[in-house]
């Protein structure tokens, strides 16, 4: 049976080509993986990695840190278009499977877990927060996530920039991060 294998990456070199793909994608966030940003956002990884389907590269993600203990797994997530899933449930599991949830979040998280470091990552955008819900719901719960209560900055050059307000979901119940409630209309 073929199954998703997480593998460590060190050199910017080996994943410069899957940020250029990724960059060309026509999707929301790809000028998050522009190569000049990824060049200068590499050195601060503690540890960057690629999953791999049938020895072919099906996505990719690192750990962050937050400072104060806190790092964010599953960084700048990008899975390729062949490995997506249109849908979150165990009916939508595409032959590679769910890679940020079966793969990539787990193994981030005990890599920090590991190190003594308390983990988070995060969707943009108040309209998906039932997606990290999901998410989170679909996780195992050992990883021990849960979603917290509004909204957290987690991009600091512009707080007035709605996107950069994020859900969290955290192994940690109070983080330091600034945070915004959610007000219902």
């Amino acid at each position: 049976m073929d199954t998703c294998i997480v593998k460590e990456v060190t050199k910017f070199e080996e994943v410069e080509n899957l940020f250029k793909k990724a960059h060309q994608e026509n999707h929301n966030n790809s000028e998050n993986y522009d190569i000049d940003q990824m060049r200068e956002r590499w050195k601060n990884y503690l540890l960057f990695t690629v999953v791999t389907f049938k020895d072919q590269v099906i996505g990719f993600a690192g750990i962050y840190p937050f400072g104060k203990n806190l790092v964010r797994v599953a960084d700048r997530l990008y899975i390729f278009p062949s490995a997506r899933l249109t849908f979150l449930s165990a009916k939508g599991r595409v032959k590679s499977g769910r890679p940020a949830i079966d793969h990539i979040i787990p193994y981030h998280t005990k890599w920090a877990k590991e190190r003594g470091l308390d983990c988070f990552y995060s969707i943009q955008e108040l309209k998906k927060r039932n997606g990290l819900i999901k998410t989170t719901e679909l996780l195992d719960p050992s990883l021990g996530y849960s979603v917290l209560p509004g909204l957290y900055l987690n991009i600091f050059e512009d707080p007035d920039y709605a996107p950069n307000w994020q859900n969290i979901a955290s192994t940690i119940k109070n983080i330091h991060l600034p945070k915004k409630n959610i007000t219902s209309k």
